[in-house]
């Protein structure tokens, strides 16, 4: 799903994201390269309860000095590397489906979560960011006097 952004940064990160998309079609010939889905690393599952938001990002094999977590406006943004570590004996891969080197993904955050307040925890592969959720103030009624 592909979700056009309004502010000038998402603007510039999704043409980022698809001039990526359009260099690596051309010019990346592995065989193995054309079946995994750069775009969407790392892959991340979105889910909330009653008073947060969650995300986790699942990034395997990566050290936590080698991650970065920001907030940006309303994106989250995950990068990292992810060092090939080296095995002896091996002349050539038959098969490579793991993705190494630089990675970044970036998602757009719901508009009804307090990020001042969040949380991030890097366990087992899985990078969960915590965001408590504010109060719909919409769905309140209260009376104003009139001066």
């Amino acid at each position: 799903m592909t979700i056009i952004p309004k502010s000038p940064l998402e603007k510039l990160v999704y043409f980022q994201e698809e001039v990526d998309k359009l260099f690596r079609l051309l010019f990346d010939t592995s065989p193995v390269s054309m079946d995994i889905d750069h775009d969407n690393y790392p892959p991340v599952d979105m889910y909330e309860n009653d008073d947060k938001i969650l995300f986790e990002f699942e990034i395997p094999d990566v050290n936590k000095k080698d991650l970065v977590l920001l907030i940006s406006n309303d994106l989250i943004v995950v990068e990292g590397v992810k060092k090939e570590k080296p095995k002896k004996g091996i002349k050539n891969y038959i098969c490579m489906e793991r993705i190494y080197g630089k990675f970044q993904r970036v998602v757009k955050l719901p508009d009804n979560i307090d990020a001042r307040n969040a949380t991030a925890n890097y366990k087992d592969g899985i990078l969960t960011v915590n965001f408590p959720k504010i109060q719909d103030r919409r769905s309140k009624s209260m009376s104003i006097t009139i001066e």
